[in-house]
């Protein structure tokens, strides 16, 4: 008896869907399987026309334009539709990833999209009622200062002196701010070392340079050369998993002021404590 022959099936033809992200109407690559039993074999590529349907859109040059290796459907219409078919390894073996454009997804399906820049920024944003982590506060600043204005700073920061952030080992209490060179910087800030860094750690007490805009640097300039007022640190805290600084700019309290500050601190408490009761 001779050999059944095997009836030839046509090659399954793959499109690539056209998305927002195209502006100008041109030619798009669309991938086709190799014949069954040439699973590890090269693809054929096949130019096709992209049916643009938003005015302004922008396609990318085709990458790829090669002959055919062998028979396939002759080129159709594309029409812009929300899903793309993932062009990864899925597609060696036979397995099309779906993915979603315009959904904010992780689309894998090549260069032609990107993270949307609404995931980006929801990787930082705060979760609703999440507050920010206080690291440490400087007690001493309000009670030796009366604070006129605020302003909430960043930090340069190494990687060993944020870790010892982490753990809370930080001291405010003879901190202050100076400006320099048109740079402001926190000194005598105490960020003890970190003891997994080994010779990597860094110095405690280092000069550490405040991240602010060149308006707020000129507005604390001018404040500080005011005769009596003063850059001092206030607290400091996580926002966002960013390490920040709350400086205040104060002027200092005379003997008097403190003894006043004091009772009215008192004061405070014992009606506290009274209404505690009732």
């Amino acid at each position: 008896m001779g050999k059944a022959s095997t009836p030839s099936i046509d090659p399954p033809q793959l499109k690539i869907s056209v998305s927002k992200l195209f502006r100008v109407p041109g030619n798009v690559p669309a991938r086709t399987l190799p014949p069954d039993g040439e699973r590890g074999g090269m693809f054929a590529y096949q130019q096709i026309n992209a049916a643009i349907a938003t005015p302004g859109a922008f396609v990318h040059q085709p990458l790829l334009q090669r002959e055919p290796l062998f028979e396939v459907e002759p080129p159709q219409q594309v029409v812009v539709v929300p899903g793309v078919v993932d062009n990864s390894a899925a597609i060696r073996r036979g397995k099309p990833r779906q993915s979603c454009l315009g959904l904010g997804s992780n689309c894998r399906c090549g260069s032609f999209v990107s993270k949307s820049k609404k995931q980006k920024d929801g990787a930082q944003a705060k979760k609703p009622g999440e507050a920010d982590k206080v690291i440490t506060q400087n007690r001493r600043a309000r009670h030796n200062y009366e604070i006129l204005d605020t302003l909430e700073c960043g930090l340069q920061l190494v990687g060993s002196e944020v870790k010892s952030l982490r753990n809370g080992k930080v001291s405010l209490d003879e901190a202050y701010g100076r400006v320099k060179a048109g740079e402001v910087y926190l000194m005598g800030c105490d960020i003890a070392e970190y003891t997994e860094a080994n010779q990597f750690n860094h110095d405690p007490r280092r000069p550490r340079k405040l991240l602010l805009h060149k308006r707020e640097i000129t507005k604390f300039a001018n404040l500080a050369l005011e005769k009596g007022l003063t850059l001092v640190p206030l607290k400091m805290y996580f926002k966002s998993g960013r390490a920040k600084v709350l400086m205040g700019i104060g002027r200092g309290k005379k003997t008097y002021d403190k003894r006043e500050s004091l009772k009215k601190a008192d004061s405070q408490r014992q009606i506290q404590r009274a209404m505690r009761q009732r």
